[in-house]
């Protein structure tokens, strides 16, 4: 009695089996339409992820030109200090060729002084000399021609050399604002320097952001191209839809016809 209720078991789990097949093989495969639609649908969220890198990339493309328009205006104000530097540097290179030329003056005034002091020196040295003294005092029209003589070539000599010691005043003085001239056209050349390392480095960063702004332009112009066509082929699925959808309706109306 086992054996049948077994065998019988057993059929039924095939009959089951073959049921499952047999469904598995008649499930339903996706319309024309649906299958438009699952299309469709593809191409919108690819359409959506395209714009939302455009919007990305235009965030980017108007920040890089911010920058590229504070990077003009830092360069043209580094521009002009850099010039007001090369105009301090020129009139300060004035003032310097002005006092050399004034230091030739004073060394040719000094040398001048000093050849005058020397000869009025040796003058009084000859006039010591007993027969040179006789002559001068013979020479003389009176004792106090004689004394005038004597205190003008020792007044003579004096302010000869007092005017070489105030030429020699003037020398250091002229020395010093030299140095002081060259210390501040030193100081002016470094700031110069540095200046244009400053808008060397500014144009730089310039051009690398103005390559970067180009090379975004034109990835946005890419993105542009492929969502205008996404959506082209878009508005392609949609009038294919809409077509099936129609032809849908109008098999349905005589379907309802015929049955009437």
């Amino acid at each position: 009695i086992a054996a049948p209720a077994q065998k019988s078991k057993r059929k039924t789990t095939q009959r089951k089996q073959t049921t499952t097949k047999v469904q598995q093989t008649k499930k339903k495969q996706p319309t024309q339409r649906e299958q438009l639609q699952a299309d469709q649908k593809r191409l919108k969220k690819d359409i959506e992820e395209k714009k939302r890198r455009k919007q990305v990339l235009d965030q980017q493309v108007k920040k890089q030109m911010q920058d590229v328009l504070v990077l003009n205006d830092e360069i043209s104000e580094k521009r002009r200090t850099i010039d007001t530097i090369k105009t301090d540097i020129d009139s300060l290179n004035r003032n310097l060729a002005f006092l050399e030329a004034q230091m030739d003056t004073l060394q040719k005034e000094l040398k001048t002084r000093q050849e005058r002091y020397a000869n009025s020196v040796r003058y009084m040295h000859r006039n010591r000399k007993s027969r040179n003294k006789m002559m001068f005092f013979f020479s003389a029209q009176n004792v106090n021609q004689m004394y005038r003589r004597t205190r003008f070539m020792k007044e003579y000599a004096t302010y000869q050399r007092a005017q070489g010691e105030a030429v020699k005043v003037k020398q250091q003085q002229v020395e010093e604002k030299k140095q002081e001239i060259t210390a501040s056209k030193q100081e002016k050349s470094n700031l110069l320097a540095k200046g244009q390392r400053e808008q060397e480095n500014m144009e730089r960063k310039q051009a690398e952001q103005k390559k970067m702004v180009a090379q975004l332009q034109k990835e946005q112009r890419t993105v542009q191209d492929l969502i205008k066509k996404e959506q082209q082929q878009e508005a392609a699925l949609n009038a294919k839809i809409e077509k099936l959808i129609a032809e849908e309706i109008a098999r349905e109306k005589a379907r309802i016809e015929a049955e009437k």
